[in-house]
């Protein structure tokens, strides 16, 4: 609130109003004689002699200012935003963000902060805890704004590229190319404002791989070219042995699955209390009726459903635990809606009841599915299995050398029904790999920076169990880890990529374990990147009202150059009027 005028020069009140009543006074006795306009000259000479009183005394007023505002520029942000914050606050601090460069210091001297545009990293969030901060985001980009594929898969399968665009220009192709540049699928844009899309070929190569999404016009010319890295490994045949009450759904689509992927399978059935019906894929005929070590070794892994298991006699479940903790045999135990009551001791894991019944497995959350209500709790032995990063579609726990593992989706061959077999084989290649005895590494890896650069810190988690792992870059240099309070075998550590392309991480005590993960430029996966920082600087400070530093009176000073000009007008009439 502004407040009534005051003068800088007020201690010189008795000098200066004196000496200007007493020009007034000369002025009027000496103009006194000659009585043509005599009033107008002295009323033009009053407010002469005023105008020169007010710039002796130099009239101002107090106004509040938020002092210690300071706004911080991101890319993207919008001018008319900045032009306003500025007419608001003359003394507004504005700073340009940038990743590379510590605005901790900066940060110090504000009491409070404006971010426009998409946002700071979200490495850098935490060094706005302490100070009152509001969000302006800028409007969305046009462009690729969903992107979902799997990052590692098997020859022979399909890379399922998944997305949305907005806005794109009608008419322009999106192509899916191989790393060598040659057309592999491609559609073309329609006039609409989100158009979703699904581009998919055969993986025929094995290696660290580069395909990428490119966008043409009908001349050629490219708009944008985005890569994806996708690690492709060579099918290894595993032996399962699948025991079920009755035939299901569920075990049908489960069993071809795996034979697509050349595995050796024994299926037994239950028919009666007594009879059973084998089914024999790749193998030889061996009836299997109860579990013995020698039986087991045979198999990487057995797939029950909890009828099954619950059934099984005190000897073949000793053989089974002996097996599964000894040998490394993997267990995977397909749910029903009594299994998530069963105690620990029965069921290997403890749940909770999180009453969700559906879950979105994509970013498009067009691909949604039944689940049981329960989710895993944690413990120092069990880990989540992921669909990706931000969707966990099971647990597995460590027993021994072995695992088991279970999921809380229901239904899952409903996917195949409906035209979803990639996502469907996604989620069966995550879950089989977290127990199969010849996948069974020690490492498990999991990537949670979305889109690593250059110079900038990649978060990753690492189950591991041993004592204390070593992890080295490729540069050889040793990253510091972070133990899980909670779950004592999941390790949380930081690596900053010096090149873009792929990048690896490794254990020192086991050679095998290489993670590969790529690194982008500054140019790729541009509007990705704004969408995420977007989405976390709004969980983050969340959609408040500005937030205006505390107010303090600053005297800010009348513009002097009226009371001049209004004085040359004055003295310029009072010299001319005699003359004329």
């Amino acid at each position: 609130m502004n407040s009534a005028i005051v003068f800088i020069n007020h201690n010189f009140y008795p000098i200066i109003i004196g000496a200007a009543l007493l020009l007034w006074i000369i002025f009027i006795w000496k103009e006194w004689p000659n009585k043509d306009g005599l009033w107008l000259r002295v009323l033009v000479s009053f407010i002469t002699i005023l105008s020169l009183m007010c710039i002796a005394l130099k009239p101002a007023y107090e106004k509040d200012i938020s002092e210690g505002q300071g706004v911080i520029l991101t890319d993207g942000f919008q001018s008319e935003l900045l032009d306003s914050l500025k007419a608001n606050n003359k003394e507004i601090i504005v700073m340009d963000y940038n990743t590379q460069k510590n605005i901790h210091q900066t940060l110090d001297s504000l009491k409070s902060a404006v971010i426009l545009g998409y946002g700071v990293a979200s490495y850098d969030l935490w060094q706005f805890d302490s100070l009152p901060t509001t969000y302006l985001p800028a409007p969305p980009q046009d462009g690729l704004t969903k992107l979902q594929y799997s990052k590692t898969a098997l020859v022979g399968e399909d890379i399922v590229v998944n997305g949305e665009y907005r806005n794109p220009k009608m008419g322009n192709f999106l192509i899916l190319t191989d790393p060598g540049g040659n057309a592999l699928d491609s559609l073309r844009f329609k006039n609409e404002m989100f158009q979703n899309f699904s581009l998919k070929s055969e993986l025929k190569v094995t290696g660290n791989l580069v395909y990428n999404l490119i966008e043409k016009d009908v001349a050629g010319n490219v708009f944008l070219k985005e890569p994806l890295p996708v690690v492709v490994s060579e099918k290894s045949a595993l032996r399962f042995l699948i025991i079920n009450t009755y035939p299901t759904f569920e075990s049908k689509y489960l069993k071809n699955f795996l034979l697509s992927r050349g595995h050796e399978l024994i299926v037994r059935n239950q028919l009666t209390k007594e009879r059973y019906k084998f089914e024999y894929y790749n193998t030889l005929k061996t009836p299997i009726f109860g579990f013995t070590s020698d039986v087991l070794q045979q198999f990487d892994a057995v797939i029950m459903d909890v009828d099954a298991f619950q059934s099984l006699s005190s000897t073949s479940k000793n053989s089974l635990d002996k097996a599964i903790g000894e040998t490394g045999l993997g267990l995977f135990i397909q749910p029903n809606a009594t299994y998530f009551k069963l105690p620990e001791s029965k069921s290997f894991f403890k749940f909770q009841y999180d009453a969700k019944t559906k879950i979105n497995l994509d970013q498009n959350s067009s691909i949604i599915l039944d689940k049981l209500p329960y989710d895993f709790e944690k413990s120092s032995n069990v880990l989540p299995i992921f669909l990706h990063s931000e969707v966990k579609i099971g647990a597995t726990k460590f027993i021994g050398l072995g695992k088991v593992a279970t999921t809380n989706l229901a239904d899952t061959y409903e996917l195949v029904l409906k035209g979803e077999k990639s996502t469907y084989n996604n989620i069966w290649t995550n879950l089989i790999e977290a127990i199969a005895k010849k996948n069974l590494a020690n490492s498990t890896w999991e990537a949670t920076t979305a889109y690593p650069g250059v110079n900038e810190p990649f978060n990753f988690e690492l189950y591991n169990s041993d004592e204390n792992p070593s992890v080295f870059n490729n540069y050889k240099s040793e990253i510091p880890l972070l133990q899980d309070i909670h779950v004592k075998s999941k390790w949380e550590g930081v690596s900053y990529p010096r090149t873009t392309g792929w990048n690896q991480l490794k254990i020192k005590s086991d050679s095998t374990s290489v993670f590969n993960y790529f690194v982008f430029d500054s140019l790729q996966r541009v509007t990705l990147r704004n969408h995420l920082k977007t989405k976390a600087n709004l969980n983050y400070f969340g959609s408040q009202k500005l937030i205006e530093s505390p107010k303090v009176k600053r005297l800010k000073q009348l513009p002097l150059v009226w009371f001049y000009i209004t004085f040359l007008l004055g003295i310029g009439y009072l010299w001319l009027k005699p003359k004329l």
